[in-house]
């Protein structure tokens, strides 16, 4: 489960915040208790690595916003994941998934990870479920 803390002015100030979240609705409510407003829209995107907190970091921004950092992506619900069977969309190549829930070790650093099994006529690839996500799109059910 990743941790969230606001961005504060100061290191310690910061880390006095972190707080366990276990999906994108928590984080929400969280800064929802903190800030004035509505619900909103956030986006998180890849940071980068933190000697201090010795994890690489998601930034969490709201409107364009600094509201934080998460020290780990929420994992994938079923939900989200792609579905054995249907065609997919990459680059004007149709490619037909066979496997929408794959666990992969990363090969450099020995981390597991969800990948996702796909193929063309020619060949069968694996790619980590959230850049399959982000790249390709749903053609046919």
């Amino acid at each position: 489960m990743p941790n969230f803390r606001f961005h504060r002015g100061g290191f310690a100030e910061s880390m006095a915040t972190l707080t366990p979240v276990a999906n994108i609705q928590e984080l929400k409510n969280l800064i929802v208790s903190e800030w004035v407003g509505e619900q909103f829209d956030l986006d998180i995107q890849p940071y980068g690595y933190d000697d201090r907190v010795g994890k690489y970091l998601f930034i969490v921004r709201m409107a364009g916003a600094v509201i934080g950092f998460l020290d780990d992506e929420f994992e994938l619900t079923d939900e989200e994941l792609p579905r054995a069977g249907q065609q997919y969309k990459y680059k004007d190549k149709i490619y037909y998934l066979l496997n929408g829930k794959v666990h992969s070790k990363h090969p450099d650093t020995g981390d597991w990870y969800i990948s996702v099994e796909y193929c063309d006529p020619n060949k069968v690839y694996n790619r980590e479920a959230r850049d399959f996500i982000k790249k390709f799109r749903l053609v046919k059910r």
